[in-house]
């Protein structure tokens, strides 16, 4: 199965403001011990790090086309949540849609389950058997 994992583009300006050039990136070590759960696994998974390609949503698109998965796997926190659904929205019409977001608190969820699947914590030990299944 190929799969794609996506950490999107965070709102840099929105949180920054006039601090914007001072933020650091957030290596999006969560997904990559997914990938490498996967593809333990035998899967082949492509990982789209956009904050730190700077990719904005078409480019993200069309490394996930190009890559042709059978699921996207979009990971979000609060700083990546509205781009994060902007992303989701777009991507559930064309994929398999699963959609990791660690901080989801009682308000996103019902928002986050209309797009795909919500995991809490997702954690390798829950990432596989939902592909599988």
């Amino acid at each position: 199965m190929r799969i794609s994992l996506v950490n999107p583009q965070w709102m840099h300006k929105e949180y920054f403001g006039k601090f914007d050039e001072a933020r650091s990136l957030q290596q999006p070590l969560g997904i990559a011990y997914l990938a490498a759960v996967l593809e333990k696994a035998g899967h082949k998974v492509k990982l789209v790090d956009a904050a730190a390609l700077q990719y904005d949503k078409d480019d993200v698109i069309e490394e996930i086309r190009s890559f042709g998965p059978n699921h996207v796997g979009i990971s979000t926190t609060t700083a990546s949540f509205s781009r994060a659904v902007a992303l989701a929205k777009e991507v559930k019409t064309q994929f398999d849609l699963i959609l990791s977001a660690t901080e989801v608190g009682r308000f996103m969820l019902p928002l986050c389950s209309s797009l795909g699947w919500a995991f809490r914590c997702c954690g390798s030990t829950r990432i596989h058997p939902s592909v599988e299944a």
